[in-house]
């Protein structure tokens, strides 16, 4: 992997060969207003870039929220009806 040559100096990058940039565009694209608050994003400039995705934007598009941001709380559902399923057929075996 190669340093940004473009936005992000002394960044290393998956999109970066020796002719350039490879990405859309030859270059990242900033965070969207969903990403404020992620501990993902850095500035570089006067712009705000994410760490992890070149494109930020779309992971909220197609995915419907991202699955690295850091400021968002996932809701775990317990399911009870499964461990009272395997607990009665314990309990039926005895």
């Amino acid at each position: 992997m190669l340093d940004c040559a473009t936005l992000k100096p002394e960044r290393k990058c998956i999109f970066m060969k020796k002719s350039g940039c490879s990405y859309i565009d030859n270059r990242c694209k900033p965070i969207v207003e969903q990403c404020k608050g992620c501990n993902n994003i850095e500035v570089y400039g006067d712009t705000t870039y994410c760490k992890v995705y070149a494109e930020p934007a779309t992971k909220w598009v197609v995915i419907g929220e991202c699955p690295l941001a850091t400021h968002n709380k996932k809701e775990v559902k317990e399911d009870k009806s499964a461990f009272q399923r395997r607990k009665g057929k314990s309990m039926r075996g005895r």
